[in-house]
């Protein structure tokens, strides 16, 4: 598989084609669900909606679509969709809006309207590197717990929970799946020298 890249971030474009116009978001996918109602109250006189999608599901199967909202089928959400898998765009959407401008653009003219407007919204953005994250607990006690934050700070992992028991600190800690791994087993290897 390539590099994967994603979105932390909203993008907005703005396209025109024979009058219609376009505006085109990409956002993290976890948004499109709240945000499309949004745009649909923001853009009331619009007259379509297209949505494409690429996200991991539970299993890491890539899960992917594109829905064309009203207009000719495979017009709007297709080509949307091919502008992510193009840019190696995962866990990210794109929302299309489009305004009719009364003329109508035939198969071809969407198919193109909409590439344009999917492919200038991923330009105009700055998708970053697509890892997998993990999370994971660990335990140590009071002795070593100075150690085990000097290793997440290390590893650049996020600290989610932190509870203190009757013998020292347990952690859940997320990030990015390698880095994380690399911590559990430096962790394991200065348990194991440290016998605790």
């Amino acid at each position: 598989m390539s590099t994967l890249y994603t979105v932390v971030k909203v993008f907005t474009a703005e396209t025109e084609a024979r009058n219609s116009r376009f505006i085109a978001e990409l956002l993290p996918y976890e948004l499109l669900e709240s945000r499309l109602p949004e745009l649909r109250e923001k853009h009331r006189k619009a007259s379509h909606f297209a949505t494409a999608y690429r996200y991991f599901n539970e299993q890491r199967q890539l899960i992917e679509h594109g829905k064309d909202d009203g207009e000719v089928s495979g017009t709007a959400g297709a080509p949307a969709l091919r502008i992510l898998q193009g840019h190696d765009l995962v866990e990210c959407a794109i929302i299309i809006v489009r305004y009719f401008g009364g003329i109508k653009l035939g198969t071809g003219g969407l198919i193109r309207a909409y590439s344009d407007a999917a492919g200038t919204v991923a330009q105009k953005s700055k998708p970053v590197l697509f890892t997998h994250k993990l999370e994971i607990k660990l335990d140590c006690s009071f002795n070593h717990v100075s150690e085990l934050e000097r290793l997440c700070s290390q590893f650049k992992a996020d600290v989610l929970n932190r509870d203190y028991t009757e013998v020292g600190l347990s952690l859940i800690i997320g990030g990015s799946e390698e880095r994380i791994l690399e911590l559990q087993s430096e962790w394991q290897s200065f348990s194991e020298r440290h016998k605790i």
